[in-house]
């Protein structure tokens, strides 16, 4: 209850979504990242190993 009144009283916030290249650089532009975005997933879900996706997924949530 007093997180959804804190939030209220806040108002609106802007979540920043930070997302980095290959390189390690930030990808600034919506399209940047986008494509990004793109590659990972396509990466992931046409493995040929399922391992692979399981690990993948494991090290997400950890990052949670």
């Amino acid at each position: 209850m007093y997180q959804t009144v804190n939030q209220f009283k806040k108002g609106y916030q802007h979540k920043f979504s930070i997302i980095r290249n290959k390189k390690g650089e930030l990808a600034m532009n919506t399209k940047e990242k986008a494509e990004i975005w793109k590659k990972y997933s396509d990466k992931l879900l046409n493995t040929e190993e399922p391992r692979e996706l399981k690990k993948e997924i494991k090290k997400l949530v950890k990052l949670k």
